[in-house]
């Protein structure tokens, strides 16, 4: 979602500021549309990362961008004490702090310092300066994800929930997955078909998660299917890119300000 995931505000508020823009988890999206996406954010320093491989290329790229963005604005020193600092901010589970680790460990070799997991809002305030570097000393700051206020496109929020920027269960599981279905059909990405065994594709959500429900024995008490953890695992594997790459959105559809 490299443009259901921007933040207006933020280009306002940046305008005129030194940015890098990570587009993380980009090995679950399609590669081929990466020189597309690149035109349509302009003059923008655009790096498609992977965090979940911790010595993954795009990593090492990372630092020498955001440099090298400084210094064509003037920018040589954050300040006087001769350190840059770098605030990574986006909206949540989106991969941040888990950038700031792999970035830290490349060049540093040390461990973890910024907490990670796989939903929404696991770092709750702004963190302290982080090294990640020692020539130049550069530090990151962690910060919450933030979402923007109003989403004015039923849609696109849509996408943001089943990236798992906004918790499942704010939207509702079964709701998301509805979605996700609709969104596989309508890019003719039919692996799921194969994925969960169904004889062939279907567009009625309530049918693929009584299938996948019961060849995992999803039940509740009393014998019930459970479509709720049947919609979660359907979610999963796809998040997990167990069923192939996509891009939710639509490259030419969007304006960039």
């Amino acid at each position: 979602v490299p443009f259901s995931s921007r933040n207006e505000k933020f280009s306002n508020i940046l305008a005129g500021r030194p940015r890098v823009l990570i587009l993380n988890k980009a090995d679950l999206s399609t590669k081929n549309t990466r020189k597309e996406i690149r035109e349509r954010l302009g003059k923008t320093e655009v790096i498609f990362s992977n965090s979940a491989k911790q010595h993954h290329a795009s990593i090492r790229k990372i630092i020498p961008a955001a440099l090298r963005t400084m210094n064509e604005y003037g920018i040589t020193t954050d300040n006087k004490k001769g350190f840059f600092r770098i605030m990574v901010v986006g909206l949540p589970n989106v991969g941040k702090s888990s950038i700031i680790n792999a970035i830290r460990r490349m060049n540093t070799k040390k461990g973890n310092v910024a907490h990670v997991g796989g939903v929404p809002g696991i770092t709750r305030a702004v963190q302290t300066n982080i090294e990640v570097c020692s020539n130049p000393k550069t530090y990151l700051v962690d910060t919450p994800g933030i979402m923007p206020t109003y989403v004015k496109d039923v849609e696109i929020g849509f996408k943001l929930a089943l990236v798992g920027t906004i918790k499942d269960h704010l939207v509702g599981v079964e709701y998301i997955a509805d979605y996700l279905l609709f969104t596989l059909n309508r890019q003719k990405q039919f692996s799921y078909v194969e994925y969960f065994g169904l004889d062939g594709a279907t567009d009625d959500i309530d049918q693929l998660l009584v299938h996948i429900g019961r060849k995992m024995g999803a039940l509740r008490k009393g014998g019930v299917l459970d479509l709720k953890q049947a919609a979660t695992r359907f979610l999963t594997k796809f998040r997990h890119g167990h069923l192939g790459t996509i891009l939710l959105d639509t490259i030419h559809d969007y304006k960039i300000t």
